[in-house]
């Protein structure tokens, strides 16, 4: 397992981009800041939480983050003893069955290669300068800040499409660049008056039509834990294309 420098980092990764595309995208937020290792086509990365927003909230009393492009055991295995002595979060591509691991959260990245073809009746905005007052409560009801949707605004050419009752935002999600011609759409929220409208789907449509139409390639990306936004992307054709999962580990010695 040896420390490898971005270029060749990103070489292996882009050997299979979706496949690897949460390592992509932090690779490509990180840069120099995180610590990377390979081990023929394994990569693994590794970070302070206070680096990345969600892992600053979720992970801050951990000693690093970590992602690996495999869950081969020896890999693993080879992996952790590189890790401090503490607690670490792993993040992997696939699944860890040994014991010392307990599972946080699991993920599953799904996509989409043609069009939707679904009427939608509602007007749909498209902002990517947001009036933070109008939109507080969607995104607290994700647990966002506004200040958090702004970051992503300025740092991943991110823009809102949001369906509206009076010039108030009632539903809305955020289409931000992952990485290159990857595209995700994620922060889904209605205002719980304006659920079981099918909102939430037509916003889902109308952003994969959106990407596809550029010749991108939309991604959704799903705890889940969140069943009902798991079926409306498998509703609108979309396939699991990777599980994803976050464990913890603690390091005695």
């Amino acid at each position: 397992m040896l420390e490898v420098n971005i270029d060749t980092v990103i070489n292996k990764l882009e050997q299979n981009t979706l496949n690897n595309i949460i390592l992509l995208k932090h690779v490509f937020q990180l840069q120099n800041k995180a610590k990377y290792v390979s081990c023929s086509d394994f990569v693994g990365m590794q970070f302070n939480p206070n680096d990345m927003q969600h892992d600053r909230k979720l992970y801050s009393d951990f000693k690093t983050i970590n992602i690996l492009s495999s869950d081969n055991e020896n890999y693993v295995n080879k992996y952790i003893e590189l890790l401090p002595i503490g607690k670490n979060i792993l993040k992997t591509n696939g699944f860890i069955n040994q014991k010392e691991f307990t599972l946080l959260r699991s993920f599953q990245s799904l996509t989409i290669n043609h069009s939707i073809l679904k009427q939608i009746k509602n007007n749909i905005h498209y902002e990517s300068i947001i009036n933070i007052n109008k939109y507080e409560s969607l995104f607290g009801l994700i647990n966002y800040k506004v200040q958090d949707i702004e970051e992503l605004i300025n740092n991943c050419s991110a823009f809102i499409l949001s369906i509206k009752d009076k010039d108030v935002p009632v539903a809305s999600c955020i289409v931000y660049q992952v990485y290159k011609n990857i595209w995700e759409i994620g922060a889904l929220s209605t205002l719980v008056e304006f659920r079981r409208h099918h909102l939430a789907e037509e916003l889902v449509i109308y952003a994969t039509n959106l990407i596809i139409s550029k010749h991108q390639i939309p991604r959704y990306h799903v705890n889940t834990e969140n069943i009902a936004s798991l079926n409306l992307a498998i509703k609108c054709g979309y396939s699991s294309f990777i599980d994803f999962n976050h464990y913890s580990y603690e390091k005695k010695s």
